[in-house]
């Protein structure tokens, strides 16, 4: 047997050396193809990807910025105050008998006035209450941001007229506009970067249509939003860059530049640049040094705004980039150095982490093999060496439980008595702790096997020893200790709690009906553990009251009064 368990673990131990220096040496070769051929790749697909990473974070900052601006007059045209006004314009305008001959006329006038020259009319419309309102909140967020966010904003009524407005526009009439026609279409209008004479600032002009509570249309809002913020936020951007001589590039969805840190005009054509003809999708990453030394070459990341659809480019050179692709191919020939000298100390430390168990465990198996089934076995690796420690665990469990059980009731055995009576005496005496022991056999049992066969007798010695257990606290113990006796060993109690767990047992058992047989009676004979008690003088004496109970009538509980 100890020859069989030592020779299949040593083929394993075999296989397991011999794929451990494998796995060495692959580990050094493939170290040193990706030293070679790979680092290159890795490098630049790392930094692609946290550039782009940053490009799009870039991007969502811009939007969310601009959104924000949008959202101050979205939650401002929504409310009752402006609706009303534009609903009493539109009242007041519905009254003329020739609307849009009063517009085209009024436009003509307005478009006639030579520069910042203000008309009575105009001034009433820019100095009505809306307009001020409009001037307030415009002048509340300059301030709060500390310059000019906002430039011109006005309204204009369902027929295109303006209605109130922070300044002098180019026109009167707004519904032939393309930005007026699309907010009232689609609801708002976006617009690429430009230059707002007006306003006197770079901007995107937003217009956003207003409707009343029914969702009826009743005007449209425009606002020519200052992008200064976007420049000065890129800036910052490019400082704060973690590599340096990175270049940014904001452009239009159809290329026009809209800010760039290399110097570029703005909104000059970059359409036909290499980087913009090759931004497929959403973000990406752009290499122009493939096919070259490496040297001078050019990479790209970039991102487009979901709002606006504008294009980030980030820009890096290729060489600054290499600069620690080389110091990397230095630190990975030193690891791959320091790799060959682990692999040597790994090797032998694989060997002995597999060998140890092994010792271990054939040390553990004479131990069993000898009787000593309380050896702990203490080995819990996921092999075969585990795996074999669990079954010869799972078997000595196995083992220690049929030396310590009775096979047909499940009760503890004698030998388990002897291992755990003298214990519990010897606690109750030191601790000065009650003890009782309760003997009990079936009466007539005898003439159960006689009448009913032994197979029946099987059936009701271990029905009864189930009826005791389940009436049993689970500190107290149950053995068979003979072929229909049995004795329970009570710690903590007394003479008492003892007779009350008797008289428990010997009412379930009395109530039982036992198939094919009916009623069975027990006795008990009951003795509590005095100082000058040894194990025998304890078991007479129950043993003895045992014999009083089956004397004076059976199905009943004796005492062995102390003394």
């Amino acid at each position: 047997m100890n020859a069989v368990l030592e020779s299949i673990p040593a083929v394993r131990i075999l296989y397991k050396l011999i794929l451990s220096f494998f796995a060495i040496v692959l580990i050094i070769g493939i170290t040193s193809y990706i030293t070679i051929r790979e680092s290159h790749i890795a490098l630049k697909k790392e930094i692609g990807e946290t550039v782009v990473s940053n490009t799009v974070l870039v991007v969502k900052e811009i939007d969310n910025r601009i959104f924000e601006r949008i959202n101050h007059f979205n939650e401002f045209i929504v409310s009752k105050y402006v609706r009303d006004i534009l609903t009493q314009a539109n009242m007041d305008y519905e009254k003329m008998d020739n609307v849009q001959g009063f517009i085209n006329e009024k436009d003509r006038e307005w478009k006639s006035s030579p520069g910042k020259t203000i008309t009575p009319f105009m001034k009433k419309l820019i100095e009505n209450e809306l307009s001020d309102s409009i001037r307030k909140k415009v002048d509340f967020y300059n301030a709060e941001h500390k310059y000019k966010i906002y430039g011109e904003v006005f309204l204009t009524n369902k027929f295109g007229a303006n209605v109130a407005q922070t300044g002098k526009t180019s026109d009167f009439r707004q519904d032939d506009e393309e930005w007026w026609q699309s907010a009232n279409e689609h609801g708002y209008y976006l617009r690429d970067v430009s230059y707002d004479e007006s306003a006197d600032v770079y901007s995107t002009d937003i217009a956003l249509k207003i409707n009343n509570e029914e969702g009826r249309f009743i005007g449209v809002i425009k606002v020519v939003l200052n992008i200064e913020d976007t420049f000065e936020y890129l800036r910052k951007s490019v400082a704060s860059s973690r590599y340096k001589d990175v270049r940014i590039i904001l452009t239009t969805r159809d290329g026009k530049n809209i800010y760039s840190s290399r110097g570029d005009k703005f909104l000059k054509d970059l359409s036909k640049d290499e980087y913009f003809t090759s931004a497929n999708g959403e973000t990406g990453f752009i290499d122009f040094s493939e096919g070259k030394s490496g040297r001078n070459g050019k990479l790209f990341a970039y991102a487009r705004s979901k709002a606006f659809g504008w294009i980030l480019f980030e820009e890096y050179k290729s060489d600054a980039l290499f600069t620690s692709l080389n110091r990397l191919n230095k630190r990975l020939s030193l690891l791959a150095l320091g790799m060959f000298s682990l692999s040597l100390i790994l090797g032998y430390f694989i060997a002995k982490t597999i060998s140890r168990p092994i010792e271990r465990l054939k040390n553990i198996a004479h131990d069993i093999g000898d009787g000593k089934l309380e050896t702990k076995i203490d080995i819990h690796s996921k092999d075969e060496i585990g795996e074999l420690a669990a079954v010869l665990g799972r078997m000595t469990d196995e083992l220690k439980h049929r030396a310590t059980t009775d096979h047909l009731t499940q009760a503890f055995n004698r030998a388990k008595l002897d291992g755990v009576l003298p214990m519990e005496l010897e606690r109750a005496r030191r601790y000065q702790r009650f003890l009782s022991v309760a003997i009990f056999d079936i009466d007539y049992f005898k003439k159960v096997n006689d009448v009913y066969g032994h197979s029946t007798g099987d059936y009701v010695l271990k029905a009864i020893a189930d009826i005791a257990k389940n009436n049993m606290r689970k500190t107290n113990y149950l053995f068979r200790i003979g072929g229909e006796e049995f004795l329970i060993v009570i710690p903590e109690a007394d003479l008492n709690g003892a007779s009350t767990l008797a008289e428990r047992i010997r009412k379930a058992i009395e109530i039982y009906k036992f198939e094919g047989i009916g009623t069975i009676t027990v006795s008990f004979g009951i003795a509590q553990f005095k100082d000058e008690d040894t194990v025998d003088s304890l078991f007479k004496r129950a043993d003895a009251a045992l014999y009083q109970a089956k004397s004076n009538g059976r199905n009943r509980i004796e005492i062995s009064q102390p003394s």
